[in-house]
């Protein structure tokens, strides 16, 4: 899955996903504000996708389509539909 991040040129990948399952792991109150979080975090991500594919953000689902479990998981890899 990480050459697909670098043949796409896409910054990122499994460092953040470990640092964000070792933040929660120590932090179980945070729960609760996962979809603020995700919210939070998809924007960014647009904004990211956009420049670095030179894709419009109108091409992107306008709210993140996959939920936080899945986010996290190493081996999970979004198909295209």
């Amino acid at each position: 899955c990480h050459d697909a991040f670098d043949a796409l040129g896409v910054t990122g990948g499994y460092p953040e996903q470990a640092r964000i399952v070792r933040i929660m792991s120590q932090n179980p109150g945070l729960r609760p504000e996962l979809g603020a979080v995700v919210l939070d975090a998809y924007g960014d991500a647009l904004l990211i996708a956009e420049r670095e594919t030179g894709l419009l953000e109108a091409t992107f689902p306008p709210a993140c389509p996959w939920p936080f479990e899945q986010i996290i998981d190493p081996d999970f890899w979004p198909e295209a539909e």
